[in-house]
This record gives structure tokens, sequence and C-alpha cells, in this order.
């Protein structure tokens, strides 16, 4: 949360479900303190994932996320 707002461009946070090392709640909390200060930001959550995505079809879904995210973002 440090630097939140400092913020200025849209954010897509990406996290697993089942992180032990950063707890989910802590994305929910930025892109929350995000959209209050009237930044754009997403959150994809990543069903049975921990803090690597390990099964391919969760990087198929982050890729394409990302890849979205940034022709709405950025490709203008």
């Amino acid at each position: 949360m440090t630097g939140i707002d400092a913020l200025r461009v849209p954010f897509l946070a990406v996290h697993g479900e089942h992180d032990t090392n950063v707890p989910p709640g802590e994305s929910e909390q930025f892109v929350r303190a995000a959209r209050e200060r009237g930044v754009p930001a997403e959150l994809l959550t990543l069903r049975n994932e921990g803090h690597d995505f390990l099964r391919a079809d969760s990087r198929r879904i982050y890729r394409r996320a990302a890849a979205d995210w940034i022709e709405r973002h950025l490709a203008r």
C-alpha cells in the first residue's frame, strides 16, 4: 500500500487464490484503494494456484487477461 497515492496509471493485479506468500487480500485491498482514487484497477484471481502459477490453463488465462488489459489501456 506504500505509494498508492502516487499511482496514476491503470493497474492489473494477478493473484493465486491459495497464495501463502502474499495473502490474496493484499491484492484486493490494493485494487480497492486504487479504484477509490479513480485509478482503473482490475484483479484476476487464479483458482487453484498459489504464489507461482503452475497450471498451463492458469497461465493461458493470465496471458489472455494481460493481452486484453494491454489492449484496453495501452493500445489506444
